[in-house]
Parts: C-alpha cells; structure tokens; sequence
C-alpha cells in the first residue's frame, strides 16, 4: 500500500470505525483468534463510514 490521506468528521471518526468493526464481531464476519485491527477489518474498514474517503497521493 503507498501513501495515502483519509478525509472525515475526525472527532468522530475513531468511534464511527469502533462501531463497524463491533458490528462485524457480532454479524460474525470476523476471524475467530487474535488479529492485529487491519487483520482482522481489512485496511478499508474505514471506508465503511459514511463521509470518509480516501485519496492515493502519487
């Protein structure tokens, strides 16, 4: 993955991808053992909130 910059409601932001990854623990889409963040979500994870975006720097 190269550099990148993540647009959103950053005083929201943290809790908004806490929610996501909890509703897929309990969707149970997760992995099952220890699992870094990124390992378990996916480095996309964050795109799931509405009003984030990201844009690839060249």
């Amino acid at each position: 993955m190269g550099e990148f910059v993540i647009y959103g409601s950053y005083g929201y932001t943290g809790s908004l991808v806490a929610n996501a990854a909890d509703d897929r623990v309990l969707d149970g889409d997760a992995p099952t053992g220890f699992q870094t963040p990124a390992g378990a979500n996916g480095t996309d994870l964050i795109l799931d909130v509405d009003g984030v975006e990201r844009e690839d720097v060249v």
